[in-house]
């Protein structure tokens, strides 16, 4: 039989913080925070107006956002930046439960950025015999995390009410004296299906406009990083281990514990590859090759960590002491292999574990666009490195620049030659004639139908395909209207214009450098890294069963019903 650990802090917060105790205390802090934003707005809009366009409801809810983060930063200012994560990472799943399967991880990332603001410096964090940290939950702390986390909630629905916005939605005032979306029901239908899709089509790196990472291949040896993402909760078994912070645990028994993240190796071999096409450009800032260091090395900070497996998996965070710190992380900067100088030719590894660790403190959160932070919070003789908050942060600090020129057409290839790897995975493989036609002009009566970025065949089918190498900005991910409109347009103009010409290779399955008779069945498909909002219509309709007109990798990946490819 299986034996549980058990987190007393956990239990003892799930006791107090029940759904009913949090519910009361959300509809007091709403109540005080519709007031305030309500005199502000009274300032700032005279009169009375029953509809508001989009772009002057932005005005209004980035005023009502401001006030609402710096009253959060207030209520934050109570405890620690560690004490918060410390409780944050154990609260009950009910606190942060959205209607999307996304709205936890935002409102837990949000709450986490604004807590770790917080200058307050105190020393109430305490150590048992077996080295358990713990901070007291008793008399009014569960009421004034609620409180915070309440707040974060309201916050959240203000950053949602602005992509709403920036989908063009006209508004209303509501009950509570702030602009209401009221959106179509073609752009609600639009909308509805896009949160759909990103909830089950995310990719890690997918700032990047092409494909950075993939999963570790067994069978290769690769350069690779930790990646810790939130899971529901649930108990696992955790590998056998030598010593647990625990009441002695026989070595060989069978120990379960409650994950709430899940640790994941990732190949960075795709971003190698980008590098190569981009001639050694350095593309990345300071702050990702950082990042990468970090999460190169996580693994030989879990090793040496008492109970890093389970601090990993339970909270997604190491708890460590200074000096132990800047020595592993000595181990880290001289074993940094140097394969990895080819992503980042101009930056310099850190010269020592202190000057690491001093980089990694400087990075702090963003709060919109959301950009996780800290990575490092101290408190007495303890430091705490969230390897959750890098993991997401990096996945940010990878973003692609939107500019031009040589790179921007590095990204382009890298991106098409990833959608043909992935092609050439499964059944829809083409045999070499029809592969010595992708990236070749196809010609009929002397000039250019088109070029194929990728092609596939099955039985009497052809897979024409067209990318599109769309950036997931940080402009894209708070909806700035002009960037998700821009967005929108090139992908519905590209199944439109991938149509056509598809259409005409229909009409004329021989040319002058190609010969497609043997197929009946011709399908015209755009693809992109991630999942773009478009309009219901052309974009959005299935070009064959299960396959809309314009998809993202991960959900192309699926419908090729590969074995190996992402979950």
């Amino acid at each position: 039989m299986s034996t549980r650990i058990s987190d007393k802090a956990e239990q003892a917060l799930a006791e107090t913080i029940t759904a009913d105790f949090f519910h009361r205390v959300c509809r007091r802090v709403i109540q005080d925070l519709n007031d305030r934003v309500r005199r502000l707005l009274r300032g700032v809009m005279p009169g009375t107006q029953s509809e508001v366009s989009a772009q002057d409801a932005t005005f209004l809810l980035q005023d009502c956002a401001k006030l609402v983060e710096t009253h959060a930063h207030l209520l934050a200012s109570s405890y620690s930046p560690l004490r918060w994560l410390w409780t944050l990472r154990r609260l009950p799943v009910h606190v942060f439960a959205g209607r999307l399967p996304t709205t936890a991880g935002y409102d837990i990332l949000l709450a986490e950025v604004l807590s770790g603001r917080s200058t307050r410096a105190e020393d109430r964090l305490r150590v048992d015999a077996h080295g358990l940290c713990s901070y007291p939950t008793a008399g009014g702390f569960p009421r004034r995390i609620s409180e915070f986390c309440a707040a974060v909630i309201y916050l959240s629905e203000l950053h949602t009410r602005l992509r709403w916005a920036g989908k063009g939605a006209v508004f209303r005032m509501d009950q509570f004296g702030l602009p209401s979306p009221v959106p179509s029901e073609e752009l609600k239908g639009a909308v509805r299906l896009y949160d759909s899709r990103t909830a089950t089509a995310a990719l890690p790196l997918e700032r990047g406009g092409t494909i950075l990472a993939q999963p570790v291949s067994t069978s290769t040896k690769e350069s690779f990083i930790l990646r810790v993402d939130p899971i529901e909760p649930m108990y696992r078994p955790l590998p056998r281990l030598s010593e647990l912070p625990l009441d002695p645990i026989p070595r060989d028994a069978d120990v379960e514990a409650c994950y709430r993240f899940l640790p994941t190796l990732l190949s960075l071999t795709p971003l190698h590859r980008l590098s190569e096409m981009a001639r050694s450009t350095q593309i990345w800032s300071r702050e990702a090759f950082i990042l990468i260091v970090l999460l190169w090395g996580a693994n030989i900070l879990v090793i040496r960590h008492r109970a890093g497996l389970l601090s990993l998996v339970t909270r997604g965070y190491l708890l460590l002491d200074p000096r132990p710190v800047e020595e592993l992380f000595d181990l880290i900067v001289a074993d940094f292999p140097n394969f990895f100088s080819d992503l980042f030719p101009s930056e310099p590894p850190p010269d020592s574990g202190a000057s690491f660790l001093e980089e990694l403190s400087a990075l702090g959160g963003e709060s919109w666009p959301l950009r996780a932070g800290p990575i490092v919070r101290t408190e007495s003789s303890f430091t705490c490195l969230d390897l959750r908050a890098a993991t997401a942060r990096l996945d940010v600090a990878l973003e692609f620049g939107l500019g031009g020129g040589p790179t921007a057409n590095a990204r382009a290839g890298h991106f098409e030659y990833a959608i043909q790897d992935l092609i050439d995975q499964g059944d829809w493989k083409p045999g070499l004639d029809l592969a010595a036609l992708r990236g070749k002009p196809l010609r009929f009566g002397g000039r250019t139908v088109t070029d194929l970025d990728a092609i596939g065949a099955q039985g009497e089918t052809l897979l024409l395909v067209s990318c599109k190498s769309v950036v997931y900005s940080a402009s894209y991910d708070v909806g700035e209207y002009a960037t998700v409109r821009n967005a929108a347009t090139t992908v519905t103009r590209a199944v439109e214009e991938w149509s056509h010409k598809i259409a005409q290779l229909e009409k004329q399955p021989v040319g002058d450098n190609y010969n497609l008779s043997g197929f009946r069945h011709l399908i015209p498909l755009v693809i992109t890294p991630t999942v773009v909002y478009v309009p219901l219509g052309p974009s959005t309709q299935e070009v064959a069963p299960g396959l809309k007109a314009a998809i993202s990798f991960k959900e192309f990946a699926r419908w090729l019903q590969l074995p190996d490819s992402w979950p």
